[in-house]
């Protein structure tokens, strides 16, 4: 039963005993209400209500950039590191490094504190969890390129997913660019 009573765009609307007007406004039209009501929408103001769903959208738009995923350039041979981002006032019990491409495999975890990396994933010996969550690959290697996510777990239980995108470049030996130099000096002098 419709427990408020009708704003001035409802007044005339007669509805049945379990029924109330819809708040969409069409002339006559009533719904049943399924559950009890402590708020009623339609007496908000429209000015309210767009402020209330303008809020609702701008929320789901901030959850979904927080959540792009973070580029991360390493160079073979080199030490990678791939920093968590820990929310203010999130205090992280658990974290779980995983890679998931071309095939999901665990790299790394810490349970309350103590990391491990028993794994065989095609990082073992070469990964390294930080006290600060913070996953190191060294040294870094071409087939490392790819997708990793983070999982960070809460004392309440709540959980933060961070995703990050490496990308691992090579490297061109010292002696050729010396060589490829000289060709382009070379070719330089005598044109």
């Amino acid at each position: 039963m419709w427990d408020s009573p009708p704003s001035e765009k409802h007044k005339g609307i007669s509805c049945g005993k379990n029924e109330r007007p819809s708040i969409t406004g069409w002339p006559h039209e009533c719904v049943t209400d399924t559950f009890p009501r402590t708020l009623c929408v339609a007496q908000l103001s429209s000015g309210v209500m767009g402020l209330f769903l303008l809020t609702l959208v701008l929320q789901s738009v901030l959850a979904v950039l927080a959540r792009a995923p973070v580029r991360v350039l390493g160079i073979e041979g080199q030490p990678v590191f791939l920093k968590a981002n820990v929310p203010p006032g999130f205090h992280v019990r658990d974290t779980i490094w995983r890679f998931l491409t071309p095939v999901e495999e665990l790299v790394a975890v810490s349970f309350k504190g103590t990391p491990q990396i028993l794994y065989q994933s095609r990082f073992y010996g070469r990964s390294r969890l930080h006290t600060n969550f913070t996953l190191e690959i060294c040294p870094a290697a071409l087939g490392d390129s790819g997708i990793f996510s983070a999982l960070l777990v809460n004392t309440t239980g709540e959980m933060e997913k961070q995703i990050f995108h490496l990308e691992v470049y090579g490297t061109i030996p010292r002696r050729m660019w010396l060589v490829k130099f000289m060709q382009w000096a070379m070719g330089k002098a005598s044109a």
